[in-house]
């Protein structure tokens, strides 16, 4: 692979050498057994109903392949920790160690328990380990429902309901349920790779910088890792992280120095890792990342990013995650927000389109402040933001700079531009959406125009949590495109002619216009990623030398009418135009 940057290769030769030398060093102290479990060592988080009352048969079962056993040949399970909700009754349970779940088991124990909690049971027949693929489970009498954790890793998961059987577990966390591994001959290093992060697009000549999460499942403290980049299925070059400190059982990330390109080209980047502490590692398989095919182009146009928020005024917590949020993007134009009135409950703000948008919450889970980021589910690198598995999370200032600054890596997919013509006599608005697609994306046949009318600065008292006066900002009030949106031919270039007419309520110099092209995909909300987005104001014609702002309140800033005399900014009409630390804001 002659495309990458020589200098990296050279560098990266020199550790390749040293890794070689010092393969089979240990260092640390070693564990005297070894957990296998997926969850993270949380007693319960979540409970998942298994039985409709508490009569019939229910459990809980973890798959580990023959890849992941052949690394603890030779050592043996000893014992079997798991955790209930109610005791047991006098059917009791078991735990069991299987080839089938249906199956003979190979090892197994009754139990019965008097009461709820956390227990081990030790096995009169330890499971010596022969590298062959295994289920590790239980199944018990009288529980309605069964404890959930964290999850550490993920593995092949099953549930026994008494009305279904065993089927495959597939909701984002792990039952309780750990297996007690012990021998002469525990694999001291064994990591997964539990996420790495590869940015898909980079300009020639920069340095692509990724990242990765590695979790520590061996039976000694990891130190460092040793990763290689394999571009089109070749090792191009390796980097050593040292400095390391994870500990059994923990997950540690880390950033890599990264690579370049030399030229323009499509490529297939994964990283896998080689070595830990120097040596090698048990379960090999587990090391690499998911491919990522990476654009590098001499340039890329720079894209906005839309924050969507969903606010109702019964939203005791809205206010301040408003407050906070506005003030973390104040002044950066690269953010374009649209304010939906809905998540929880509704009020005289809601229009029919931001009702329809509680689709990208979780069945059954509506709460407010939530908010999405180019509707974009970012589980996969921040799980602990994403708790159901879909683009919608909990509204916080420090959460929306993490995922915009995430966003601002992808360059923008298409084009969005935005013409109008108001006129103020007959309140008629008059737009222009157009554009064109700048890059390759997948399922860019789904793409869809959304336009908005959003209107800052609404005066209202009723708001819950603002003890007092708010005026709400960003607000939806019109989706001029059907709530779906518009289909394009993104590919041969799009352009859409709108005309709306204000009603009288509306402040025409408070609203902006919100465009965006995304995808919409009916059978997958996690498939609605936004291209692009812009925004503009209906009209342009300010005073000369002031400018206009938008505050969360008025107290902000002394207020003064137009003729220099202060006023009680409580007094808002809504159209009241005032003087704010010198510039103007219409209200």
């Amino acid at each position: 692979m002659d495309k990458i940057l020589t200098s990296i290769v050279s560098h990266c030769k020199v550790m390749t050498a040293t890794l070689v030398m010092t393969f089979g060093v240990s260092c640390g102290l070693q564990a005297q057994s070894i957990t296998l479990g997926n969850s993270d060592g949380t007693n319960a988080v979540a409970n998942e109903t298994v039985t409709a009352g508490t009569d019939g048969m229910a459990g809980s079962a973890l798959y580990y392949p023959e890849e992941t056993m052949k690394g603890y040949e030779g050592c043996c399970i000893s014992s079997i920790y798991l955790r209930l909700n109610q005791a047991t009754g006098d059917k009791g349970g078991r735990v069991f160690i299987t080839h089938q779940l249906d199956g003979t088991p190979i090892v197994e124990q009754s139990f019965t328990r008097d009461k709820s909690g956390g227990f081990t049971v030790t096995l009169d027949e330890p499971y010596q380990i022969d590298g062959s693929a295994i289920y590790i489970g239980f199944e018990v009498d009288n529980q309605r429902t069964l404890p959930f954790g964290k999850e550490l890793v993920e593995n092949e998961e099953w549930v026994k309901r008494s009305a279904e059987g065993w089927v495959r577990y597939e909701n984002p966390y792990s039952p309780v349920l750990y297996a007690t591994v012990t021998g002469d001959n525990l694999p001291l290093h064994n990591i997964r790779l539990a996420m790495a992060k590869v940015p898909g697009y980079v300009e020639v000549d920069s340095v692509l910088a990724c990242s990765a999460q590695v979790c520590n499942l061996g039976a000694e403290k990891v130190t460092s890792v040793a990763v290689a980049y394999m571009v089109d299925g070749e090792q191009v070059a390796t980097e050593t992280i040292d400095n390391l400190s994870v500990s059994v059982r923990k997950k540690a990330d880390f950033a890599l120095k990264g690579i370049k390109f030399d030229k323009e080209g499509n490529y297939d980047l994964q990283l896998r890792v080689i070595a830990v502490n120097g040596g090698e590692d048990a379960v090999m398989t587990d090391n690499a990342s998911q491919l990522q095919k990476v654009c590098c182009r001499e340039s890329f146009t720079s894209r906005k990013v839309l924050l969507e928020m969903f606010s109702t005024e019964l939203c005791t917590a809205c206010p301040g995650a408003h407050l906070a949020i506005s003030e973390e993007f104040a002044g950066d134009e690269d953010v374009v927000e649209l304010c939906h009135h809905a998540g929880f409950y509704t009020d005289g703000l809601t229009i029919d389109a931001s009702t329809a948008y509680e689709w990208f919450y979780a069945d059954d889970v509506l709460y407010a402040p939530a908010m999405m980021i180019d509707r974009t589910n970012f589980g996969q690198y921040y799980p602990d933001a994403y708790n159901y598995g879909v683009p919608t999370t909990n509204a916080s200032a420090t959460t929306a700079r993490m995922l915009y600054e995430e966003q601002k890596l992808l360059p923008a997919f298409a084009t969005v531009d935005i013409q109008s013509q108001y006129s103020a006599d007959d309140r008629k608005l008059n737009m222009t959406v157009s554009g064109q697609q700048l890059l390759d994306v997948d399922d860019m046949d789904k793409a869809r125009l959304f336009v908005f009318l959003t209107e800052d600065s609404i005066f209202t008292q009723t708001q819950a949590g603002a003890m007092g006066s708010f005026w709400h900002r960003h607000t939806a009030r019109q989706s001029v495109t059907p709530t779906w949106g518009e289909t394009i031919d993104l590919a041969a270039g799009y352009r859409q002619d709108y005309e709306v007419t204000l009603p009288d309520e509306w402040v025409a110099d408070n609203m902006r216009i919100v465009a965006f092209v995304a995808k919409y995909d009916a059978d997958d909300k996690n498939n609605c990623q936004v291209f692009n987005t812009n925004t503009c104001r209906l009209v342009n014609g300010n005073a000369a030398g002031i400018s206009e702002i938008e505050h969360n309140s008025l107290s902000q800033g002394k207020a003064y009418n137009l003729m220099g005399i202060r006023v009680n900014p409580q007094k808002g009409n809504g159209k009241t135009i005032y003087i704010i630390n010198g510039k103007k804001v219409i209200r």
